[in-house]
Parts: C-alpha cells; sequence; structure tokens
C-alpha cells in the first residue's frame, strides 16, 4: 500500500496516544511503585548499566552470555546522565525501557500505516499502548524488551525498502545482524523477509552478499563476546525433544498461553483474545496480496511453530514471539475497519467489538499498574522470591551488611535495589555471576543469608565459612567441565 502524508488527525490522535502511554504507567514510575515491581532479570540490566557508567564492565552481550543484547542496559545508563542524581536505579531502567516501548509503538504504527493504512494503524497503535499484559510489563520489569522493539524497527523497514537498490540490501542485512545480536527471536522475522524477497525473485549474488556484509558488522557485539571464554558464565539448558512435551506445549497454549500472547488469562482476556482474533481473521482474509502481507503471515506461521514445537520456550515465556502481537492486532484493526464501512449489523458489529476489546486492554492493565504500586506484583512466572523488598532493603541497611548470601531469585534484584548498594554471592540456584560472587566473598565485614521468603538472617564466622566454600567449590567444578575456548579447539 502505497503511503499517504500524515494528516491532522493524524497527528492529534499520536498525541492522545502519548498520554495514554504515559498515564497508564504514572503508578511505576512514582513512590511507592518505583521500588516495586522489579524481580532478578530486570535487575540483571540495572547491574549491567551501572557497570557500564562505572568503567567497571561494557558487556556487549549480557556478560559476555548468549542470552541477550544489552540495550536496554545503555540506555538506562544513557538516561541516568540526565536524572537529577545521575544514579542509576528503578527510575533509569524504567526509563529506558518506557523509551524501547514507545519507540516499538512508533515503528510498528509506520510498518502497519503502510500495511493498512492510517486508521487501522492507529488503532493498533492505540490497543498496543495497553497490550497484552505482558508487554504492558516490559515497563514494571524490562525483560524481553529488545525483541519488540528491533522487530518494530525491521518490520517498518522491510515493507517499505523496495530492495531494488543496493544500499538497502547492506542496511537490511545490517539490522538482521544487530537483531540477532539483540535477541534471537529476531529469526522469524528474518526468515519471512527472506522468504517473501525469494517469491520476488530478487535475490541476485551481488544482493545477497551486500546484505551478509551488514549483517557481520552488525553481529559484531556476538561475534566480540566470543572472545570472552569464561568457563564460569551461565549456561542455558532446554528440554529433551519429545512428542509427550509437544502434548504438553498444545494444552498448556490452548489453556493459558494463547490468552497471555493477547490479552491476559483471566476470563476477561479470553473474550478480548477471542475479539480479536475473529477480528483478524476478517482483516486477513480481506486484506490485499503484498510483501508485508506475506512477511506477516509467514512470521506468524514461524513463530507459532517454534513456539509449539520446539522445548525452548518454557510456559509462559510468549516475549519469545512478541512480535506477533503488533502484526495481529493490525490485522484485527484493518477488520474493523472493513466491517465498520459495511452497511447494518456488521458496522454495529464492529463498533461493538472494538469496544470490548479496549476495555479488555486498558482497564486490566490500569488495574496491573496500580496493583505494582500496592504491592501485590511481586510474584514473577511461577519463581521465588515474591516478597515486598522494602522490609529486607531496611533490614540490610540496619545491619550495614556490605555482602550477602541468596538465590538467584532474590539476589540481584535486592542488590539493584538496595542503596547504598549491598553485593550478593549467589548460592543454591542457577548462576550468571559465579566470576563476580567469588570476589564478594573474600570482602571484609559483616554478611547475612537472605532466604526466598524475605527474611535476613546474620551469619557467623562458621556459616560465612561454609557458604563461602560453596561458592568456590561449584566454580572449581564449573571451570573443570568448560570446554576449552573456540579458538584453542580449532587445534
Amino acid at each position: 500500500m502505497t503511503e499517504t502524508p500524515v494528516g491532522r488527525w493524524e497527528w492529534l490522535s499520536l498525541a492522545i496516544v502519548a498520554v495514554l502511554f504515559a498515564g497508564l504507567r504514572v503508578p511505576l514510575f512514582t513512590a511507592p511503585g518505583l521500588l516495586l515491581g522489579w524481580n532478578s532479570d530486570a535487575a540483571l540490566f540495572g547491574l549491567m548499566a551501572r557497570a557500564m557508567r562505572s568503567g567497571t564492565d561494557f558487556p556487549l552481550f549480557f556478560w559476555g552470555q548468549f542470552y541477550l543484547g544489552t540495550l536496554t542496559s545503555m540506555l538506562a545508563a544513557a538516561v541516568s546522565v540526565v536524572l537529577p542524581a545521575q544514579e542509576i536505579g528503578p527510575l533509569a531502567v524504567r526509563l529506558a525501557a518506557a523509551v524501547e516501548l514507545a519507540t516499538a509503538i512508533a515503528f510498528y504504527w509506520l510498518a502497519l500505516r503502510r500495511m493498512f493504512g492510517p486508521t487501522p494503524a492507529m488503532v493498533a497503535a492505540a490497543g498496543l499502548v495497553a497490550g497484552p499484559s505482558f508487554v504492558f510489563f516490559f515497563t514494571t520489569a524490562a525483560i524481553g524488551n529488545e525483541l519488540f522493539v528491533i522487530a518494530a524497527v525491521m518490520l517498518w523497514y522491510f515493507t517499505r525498502a523496495t530492495f531494488l537498490r543496493r544500499g538497502e540490501w547492506f542496511v537490511a542485512g545490517l539490522l538482521c545482524g544487530v537483531a540477532m545480536w539483540l535477541h534471537q527471536g529476531a529469526v522469524f522475522l528474518i526468515a519471512a523477509t527472506a522468504v517473501a524477497l525469494i517469491v520476488e525473485r530478487r535475490l541476485t549474488i551481488r544482493n545477497v552478499a551486500l546484505a551478509v556484509a551488514g549483517a557481520a558488522i552488525g553481529y559484531l557485539p556476538t561475534l566480540l563476546s566470543l572472545l570472552r571464554n569464561d568457563p564460569l558464565l551461565y549456561t542455558r539448558t532446554t528440554a529433551g525433544w519429545s512428542v509427550a512435551h509437544i502434548l504438553d506445549n498444545l494444552v498448556e497454549t490452548a489453556r493459558s498461553d494463547l490468552w497471555l500472547l493477547f490479552a491476559d488469562s483471566s476470563i476477561v482476556g479470553i473474550a478480548t483474545t477471542l475479539c480479536l482474533l475473529f477480528l483478524a481473521t476478517i482483516g486477513l482474509r480481506a486484506s490485499p496480496s503484498s510483501r508485508a502481507k506475506t512477511i506477516a503471515i509467514l512470521t506468524l506461521a514461524f513463530s507459532a511453530a517454534f513456539y509449539l514445537f520446539t522445548t525452548y520456550p518454557y510456559p509462559g515465556a510468549v516475549r519469545y514471539i512478541s512480535p506477533v502481537v503488533p502484526l495481529v492486532y493490525g490485522f484485527a484493526a484493518y477488520g474493523v475497519t472493513v466491517w465498520r464501512q459495511a452497511a447494518g449489523a456488521r458496522g454495529a458489529l464492529a463498533v461493538g467489538l472494538t469496544a470490548v476489546i479496549a476495555a479488555g486492554l486498558y482497564l486490566p492493565r490500569y488495574r496491573e499498574a496500580r496493583a505494582v504500586a500496592a504491592g501485590r506484583s511481586e510474584q514473577y512466572s511461577n519463581w521465588p522470591g515474591a516478597f515486598d523488598p522494602r522490609p529486607v532493603l531496611a533490614e540490610l541497611r540496619r545491619g550495614r551488611y556490605a555482602v550477602c548470601y541468596g538465590e538467584v531469585w532474590v539476589a540481584h534484584k535486592l542488590e539493584f535495589l538496595s542503596d547504598p548498594t549491598v553485593r550478593f554471592a549467589v548460592v543454591r540456584s542457577v548462576h550468571r555471576t559465579l566470576a563476580q560472587s567469588l570476589t564478594f566473598i573474600d570482602r571484609p565485614g559483616p554478611k547475612c543469608f537472605v532466604e526466598n521468603s524475605g527474611s535476613v538472617r546474620a551469619l557467623d564466622a562458621e556459616e560465612e565459612r561454609m557458604w563461602a566454600g560453596a561458592v568456590r567449590l561449584r566454580a572449581e567444578k564449573m571451570r573443570r567441565a568448560a570446554p576449552k575456548p573456540w579458538w584453542q579447539r580449532l587445534f
């Protein structure tokens, strides 16, 4: 679809969308909500941002780990420069997350505007402002933001580029390389675009070479991270493939994850999702054929196949396929437009379904933001550590602890939120910072242990030696089990 100039009504609508975006999130940026709703995974991005600001580290790939890029941390470090205290705390990270989300919505609006026209794109953008619960959670605890924002930029570029000029192939490759550094979930959109271009017969050796050159440059952070061969870094494990596991995936998706993907798993969320999928089906059938439509359909298909038939995602991890959301919202918005223009009952039904969807997205997100401020949103998935951190932080300050022990579920969260910072040595669970823990356990001063329930226990000398020994033993086991560096395996 050919783009038309942005009209006056669109600029006014975008201003309203911006107000809605900020208004929904006020409790997350004011006391007491600013200290609440965090989890250990999100806190890691804040800790990385602190390392960047202090100059002690500049992790390009999640402290050298093959997990996620560090865009959120880089933005938080940049945002902190303009904050009054210039500190990297909850405000800096949440502002960075909000910038990412707002940027993503803007690029999805541009892409969907080209695909479906101004009105459906604006309707979809307004829906994304509230969005499903997991997208709203991107602001509360910044986990998965990188995929959502880079997919928006790629979708916009891939749907507007003609791919008749050589420079477009280089830029497309550069975006793909950056995307694969930021989050591997971008591969579904990349694969979908590649197939669409093959169908259009746009591939030539020269074009592919330019794209590969751009991708190599964009992927440099990942390549540089390989030089940091640290055997103590976190390694993710996945379940083995089996028919039983796939059947469990299908059941869990039908029971919960499908509704989480587009709204939430409540009765209201289920009704909202059904309305969205109904309208999206109409929009899918009515929208004209185009490269953009082919990319959208293939992205949906590849994402669904990955989520249902692989063992990588765990139940509830719908953020791994977050680009599915704006695409379905876009088709649904186009379906609303098609039926709204129809005479009789269809037009009225389109208005009614839109009202149901708006209420089903905005009212639950309004309540979720206030639940954070009320201290009722500390539970993250099924992981431990679901307690109000404020009493624990107060006890850590009273005890004047410089170093404490705890499981990963509480350690990073409390270290990030504590002021002055209490450093944590992680024990008894998965470990992302074992190398740092080895330095913390040798620091002088009183130490404590924080249970997953939030209770704090001062350690005597014998207990301190026991936990320090456990950290050293784990490090030694990991060193013995670690494979040789990749450059040594070449010979």
